[in-house]
This record gives C-alpha cells, structure tokens and sequence, in this order.
C-alpha cells in the first residue's frame, strides 16, 4: 500500500522562479538608482543625505511589503508605484537647478534625444565665426554643454548686436534677470532684458574667447575677440567686473579709423579750403575742442593725414588713443608712467627728436599748455582739449596757459566739433517746413521748400511692425561732425590781445565770419542731411554737461 502512494508523489518547487527573478530585478533598479540619484545630488550640489536616504528607504520598506503580501501583484505594483514616485519628485527637483540643456525626462529633453544637436548649434551661427584673443577660431562646441549653451547665447546676442549696428552694450544684472543698454549712433536706449541664468553662461563662453579667468569674477578684467561675417570681421572689446548681485559685462566694437579725411569727416567747403592752407605751415598751434565722445580725436587724425607723412615727420602724444594711424608715430602716455614722469615732461623728450608735426591729446594742465605754446614757435601743434564752443576753448586755453600774450602768439585757430546721427536716406520722410520756423532759424523764405524728418515704423494689418533694412528702425544711419571753426591771422591776434573780456572776444569772432555750431548745423538741416530735432537734442545736452560742469567748479 505504500508502494503505490510513494509512486504516486510528483516532485514539485516551493518557489516560482519568473516571481524571484522579479524581485531581483526590481532590487537590482532599486540600487541602480539609488546610485545614480547619489552621484547627480552631488554633481547639481544639493541634499545628497536626504535623497538617498529617501530611495534607499523607499525601496527597502516596499520590497519588504512586497515579500509579505499574500497577493504578489499587489505588492509589485506598490514597489514601482512608490520607487517611481520619489525617482521623479528628486527629477522635478533637479531640474529646477540645473540649465536647460541639462534637465532631463522633459519635452527639450525627448527633441534632443531625436535630433541632431551639433548640426543644430552650427546653424544657430548664421555664418558666425568667433577668433579667440589669440587669433584661434572656434569650433562649435559639444552639444549638451556649458560652452554650447554659451555659444548659443552669444550668436544670438552678437548678431543682433550687429544688425542693430551696436558701438557698445552693457549687460547690468538684476535678481532674475540682466537689463541690455545698448549705443548706436552715439545714442544709448534699452534693449530686451536677458535672463539671468542665460548671461551667466554667456559670461562663461566669453571669458573663454577672450582669454579671462573664469575663476575671477570680483576683479575687473579687459580683453577682446573677433568675430567674422560675410567676409567683414569685427573685433570687440570686453570688460567684466564684479558687483553686489553679479557680474557685470560690457562689449565695445573697435571701429576702424581708415576713412578719416577732411573731405568726408564733415567740414563745409570753406572749412576745408582754410585746412588744406595748413599743409603750408611750418609753426603754430591749432587747437581742437569738443565734449567727451564728440568725435576730438578723429578730428585730429584727419587733421594729422591732411599733411603727407613722408615728407613731415608726424608724431603724437595721446593719453586714450582711437586707433592706429598708418605711417604716424603714435606715443601713449599710460597709468604707469605717472610714477616717472608728467606729461609734460614727456611731450618735451617726444619734441627734443626734432617732428615736424606733433599732435597732443587730452591737454588738461598748465604745465603741458605752456610746453605747447612754447612749442609752436618752431612746430606746428595740433592740441585737443575738452570743451564746447571756440569762445569756451579761447577762455579755457588763455586759463591754462596762465598768460593772454603766450596763449595768442602761435594760435593758428580753434576747431570745435559735435557728432550728429544722419537721416536714414532710405526711410527719411520729407515735410513742408513752416515759414515761421525758417525765419527762426534764418534761413531765406523760399531758398529751402523742403526739410526732412525719420521716417515713421509702419505696421502689418495683424500690427507688426515693418522696420526699415537699412537703419533697423532708427530712422538714422551713421554720424557726420558739425564744425564751429574760426582760423586766427596776424590782424585778429592783435585784436585778441587787446580784447578786455571774453565778450569782446565773442564779437571779433564774429566779425571775422564765425560761424556759430547751430548755424553750421542749420546748413545740414537744409541740405537735408540732418534734422531739426537731432541738432536740438545734441546741442541741447552739451548745453545740460556745460551748466552741470559749472556748478560742480563753484
């Protein structure tokens, strides 16, 4: 009888095999995460305890539900639900502090997983080149990265920068956000602010090209790049310097100086036949004045190139150059000569080697002045100072030179200059100026019919704007110098010497067919190369930087 019930037991597992390869599987992603969570809380720097304290805990308390529940899908469901819910709350989390190019699990997240991120990043440059200080052009960057997003910030930045026609921008930072003040034609307005977190990176891919320390971010720095489209290359000027709330980040374009002569800096036709006499003067001083970033210093280079430097030995001694200029010997007077010698004393060694032409920037003392003065009795001395007006720089030149008699002996004549932004040709809109307004501004009724203004943005029917190619919307495009000039000969200096006061002075410049700056101006607002309103803004705040300079002095 047990024989046939022993032959009848089948052999038989206690255990389901596919059920304990789950529960090793499910263990196996359990620490695999954990792992993964552990190292990226480090790599974005947050609670590295506290989130593999969660994972580890999650999974060790729902496996062990897991083995216990009599029900084995049940307690599977529970592990996944559980172990994939604190998975993504630390994803959500992450994501919140990391760069858009590194959050994960996301929509931009899935696009880059199925698209071509290099080919992408090459054309986002638009034909953009970046060159590196030292002269290495940039490859695009690996997609993904702290360099590529970076680059993707710059384009973007750099070319409207270019389109706009941009001189200088200056990115300030805010709480969550940089504010974009930006210079063209001389005019500064506000641009589209930049978010924060985008600038930062930008400041990173910066740094990079012009060859600044990342690590500083307190000191200030300098340095530059270039950058090449269609064929033209622009090279920038960068400056970052530490703040309360972040780095600051400025860019300036180098402008080149090879179109400076007489005949297109801006001088009316007389002005220039009274320059080109210039060419023969062996002696004398021409005095140059104007207010800061008012066009001096390329005044005095075309004054410089108005002489042939192969005949003329030409030098110059300048505190803030522009520019190179070709065949000229340029001679800078830096911070760090402040401690062995005085600008004086190194314009008197720069005349003792004998030039024939010197020109002087920045002349703000006495000392210098007299060594100019004295000078110009055997050379001839173009010297730049700041001021606004010919009378303004015959008042200051007189104070400087500590003596009436020295100031006036080798005084040739005084330029004064202002820029003013010249009508787009393009979108310039022409009106019938009023009568009343040409009597005002003493012109002859019926010599001018027609005055210009900037053209009006016009609008899409869905209320687009349409924005002219040529000047982006300005209604200006490019700048011209505005000359008050008055050019002293033997008679008018005797009359000078004699004048009592700086009014009288006023009156023999008259006399003598000067030109006042408003005037000159007028003459480009009939010509239609100016407007009424551009000449009223610049006059205007060189009349505001006068009163406020005065008030500071008394």
């Amino acid at each position: 009888m047990l024989q046939p019930l022993l032959s009848s037991i089948e052999y038989g597992g206690y255990i389901s095999l596919a059920k304990l390869f789950s529960i090793i599987a499910a263990f196996y992603i359990w620490l695999l995460l954990s792992n993964w969570i552990f190292k990226d809380a480090r790599a974005v720097r947050t609670n590295v305890k506290l989130w593999l304290s969660m994972i580890l805990a999650t999974g060790f308390v729902t496996i062990l539900i897991w083995l216990f529940l009599p029900l084995f899908i049940i307690g599977l469901l529970i592990y996944v639900v559980a172990v994939l819910t604190v998975t993504m709350v630390y994803i959500m989390h992450r994501n919140s502090l990391v760069a858009p190019f590194e959050k994960i699990l996301c929509l931009e997240h899935f696009k880059r997983l199925f698209s071509s991120d290099q080919k992408k990043l090459a054309q986002i440059t638009g034909g953009l080149q970046f060159v590196t200080a030292n002269d290495n052009e940039v490859d695009v960057p690996e997609p993904n990265s702290k360099e590529a997003y970076g680059f993707r910030v710059a384009c973007e930045l750099l070319t409207d920068l270019l389109w706009r026609r941009v001189s200088d921008a200056v990115l300030m930072p805010g709480v969550e956000e940089y504010s974009v003040s930006i210079t063209i034609d001389g005019v500064t307005t506000q641009a589209d602010p930049i978010d924060r977190e985008d600038v930062e990176y930008l400041i990173y891919f910066i740094k990079h090209l012009a060859d600044l320390s990342h690590e500083e971010k307190r000191k200030p720095q300098n340095g530059s790049f270039k950058i090449k489209k269609d064929g033209e290359t622009y090279e920038w000027k960068v400056s970052t310097a530490g703040s309360k709330i972040g780095e600051q980040l400025k860019f300036h374009r180098a402008q080149e100086n090879s179109i400076l002569n007489i005949e297109e800096i801006g001088f009316d036709s007389k002005q220039i036949e009274s320059i080109k006499a210039l060419k023969e003067v062996k002696d004398g001083l021409i005095l140059i004045a104007g207010p800061k970033e008012s066009g001096v210093t390329s005044t005095l280079y075309a004054l410089l190139r108005n002489h042939d430097a192969f005949l003329n030995s030409i030098v110059t001694l300048e505190k803030r150059p522009a520019g190179e200029i070709e065949s000229i010997t340029q001679n800078i007077f830096a911070l760090s000569d402040t401690g062995t010698s005085t600008y004086d004393k190194r314009l008197k060694s720069i005349i003792r080697f004998g030039p024939d032409i010197v020109g002087v920037g920045d002349v703000e003392d006495s000392d210098t002045a007299i060594v100019c003065n004295e000078s110009a009795a055997k050379k001839l001395l173009y010297v730049t100072i700041e001021s606004q007006s010919c009378l303004d720089a015959m008042k200051k030149w007189i104070k400087l030179s500590k003596d009436k008699a020295l100031a006036t002996k080798n005084l040739r004549g005084i330029i004064t200059v202002r820029l003013m932004r010249k009508l787009c040709e393009e979108c310039r809109e022409a009106y019938e100026p009023n009568p009343a307004t040409l009597k005002k501004l003493n012109i002859k009724p019926g010599s001018v019919t027609t005055l210009y203004r900037p053209g009006e943005v016009e609008y899409t029917r869905s209320g687009k704007p349409i924005y002219c190619e040529h000047c982006q919307g300005t209604g200006y495009y490019g700048r011209t110098a505005v000359f008050e000039t008055i050019f002293i000969d033997e008679q008018l200096r005797e009359a000078i010497k004699k004048a009592k006061t700086m009014q009288e002075i006023s009156l023999l410049f008259r006399k003598s067919g000067m030109l006042l700056m408003q005037e000159q101006a007028i003459k480009k607002v009939a010509q239609g190369e100016l407007a009424m309103h551009e000449v009223v803004r610049v006059l205007k705040t060189a009349a505001k930087s006068t009163s406020t300079s005065k008030k500071k002095k008394a």
